[in-house]
């Protein structure tokens, strides 16, 4: 048998030298493209079963009179919804105020592209984490007393 080779035309080559060109140029890759693949497959080394909660708004708000953005960040799964405030403390600083519904004896940690920070939830269902780095960002949400129960993600999002 006679193993197949794929072919070229005339003028393919530089075709598809023109076209990577193009879009360099039209739609470069970001920078930090490959940092934020890395941080997103991370994911999969925790090995968990997990109920991933979907992103369900952003929205920017100019609240203060010193014009401090702040973001407002919901997420969403069958039985639990996360709404976050994210505040800017400083340059490259971020808080994030919490809250669930329902509340839930939950522990929040923090994944950052520098490491974690572990948020406590209280009886209201309230958590701070008040010194994270700017950047990508995703939230584990795992029961304290029980290890058998399927923690809570949500997707990675930049803050």
């Amino acid at each position: 048998m006679s193993e197949d080779k794929p072919t070229h035309e005339p003028g393919d080559i530089e075709l598809l030298g023109d076209l990577r060109e193009m879009w360099s140029v039209i739609d470069p890759m970001p920078a930090d493209l490959p940092d934020r693949m890395l941080f997103a497959l991370d994911l999969e080394q925790l090995d968990l079963d997990f109920e991933l909660l979907r992103l369900v708004t952003a929205a920017q708000e100019d609240l203060s009179v010193r014009s401090t953005d702040v973001n407002t960040i919901t997420f969403s799964g069958p039985s639990l919804t996360v709404m976050l405030r994210v505040s800017e403390l400083g340059p490259g600083r971020r808080r994030l105020d919490g809250w669930l519904a329902p509340s839930a004896p939950l522990h929040i940690t923090v994944h950052h592209s520098k490491g974690t920070v572990e948020a406590p939830v209280d009886e209201r269902g309230r958590f701070v984490a008040s010194d994270v780095p700017a950047g990508m960002t995703r939230l584990v949400l795992a029961s304290p007393d029980d290890d058998k129960a399927s923690p809570f993600i949500t997707p990675t999002v930049e803050i």
